[in-house]
């Protein structure tokens, strides 16, 4: 019986040396291979997250984003948003906020919103508000309240950005929705099966 098995392992050790390996073969195909972090869209949408200077599609030079030194709200803030941020302060904020990525900027502009109750209405006002709000800003550990002017200038975003959050806040939503851009159907470039069958 163990002769049996010696014999069976030296054939199996006779034909493994008999088998010849060969490397994997080099692909010698001259197609270009596809990489997506060099199209022109995808590296300007990269370039557009973090405030970096980047080429629209139309073809217009985009300046980077510096951040706001000079007066951060109108001079009658209620809050004195102008003399409570220094230079360093706004590099800070800044950089921190620019650093993100898009769902991490929306949880960061999330919870630097707080919806509150209205205390009090204004009289003969056609549309009465629904809610109030209050802004802050995390500095050197302790959040700071701000107007929503100087939010949108330390962050160098738009108004429209703070007004979105807000429609979500106001809708009851705890967390902010994932960035679905780039998640649809709409498929301008795509081949059409037909042509893709003729092939």
């Amino acid at each position: 019986m163990d002769n049996e098995v010696h014999s069976l392992e030296e054939r199996n050790i006779e034909i493994n040396e008999k088998r010849k390996i060969f490397p994997p073969k080099e692909s010698r195909s001259k197609k270009p291979k596809r990489d997506p972090n060099t199209w022109k869209k995808r590296k300007a949408a990269l370039d557009r997250t973090k405030g970096e200077e980047y080429i629209s599609y139309k073809n217009i030079l985009v300046p980077k984003k510096e951040p706001k030194m000079g007066i951060l709200c109108r001079e009658k803030c209620r809050v004195s948003c102008n003399t409570r941020f220094s230079a360093e302060d706004r590099q800070a904020l800044f950089e921190k906020f620019h650093k993100l990525d898009t769902n991490s900027k929306n949880a960061l502009l999330f919870k630097s919103i707080l919806k509150k109750n209205i205390l009090r209405e204004r009289k003969g006002a056609v549309k009465h508000k629904t809610a109030s709000y209050a802004y802050t800003v995390t500095k050197n550990g302790s959040n700071e309240r701000v107007c929503k002017e100087t939010l949108c200038s330390l962050y160098q975003i738009g108004r429209k950005k703070i007004d979105l959050i807000k429609n979500r806040l106001k809708s009851g939503f705890l967390a902010p929705p994932l960035d679905s851009r780039g998640k649809h159907s709409n498929r301008p470039h795509k081949i059409d099966q037909e042509f893709k069958d003729f092939v």
